[in-house]
């Protein structure tokens, strides 16, 4: 699995950039961990998982993790 955009800094209420998981020689993806106000969108044939949208204002200062497993084949990463 290769991601883009993994580690930054952002302010609650701004647009973080999108976060780009790309998942070879698996069949899906699951995450968890997303804040309201983000999104995840999957495409299947390139095997991408984007999450994108905004912090929310009420956050405060904190580490967000998000996690992310492919699946599928016969193991999963």
């Amino acid at each position: 699995m290769t991601i883009e955009n993994e580690s930054q800094d952002v302010v609650a209420g701004y647009a973080i950039k999108p976060i780009v998981f790309r998942y070879a020689h698996m069949q899906t993806a699951v995450v968890d961990g997303i804040l309201e106000g983000l999104e995840v969108s999957q495409d299947k044939e390139k095997a991408l998982v984007i999450i994108s949208g905004s912090i929310p204002q009420n956050v405060g200062d904190r580490v967000l993790a998000i996690r992310v497993t492919a699946k599928g084949n016969s193991n999963d990463a």
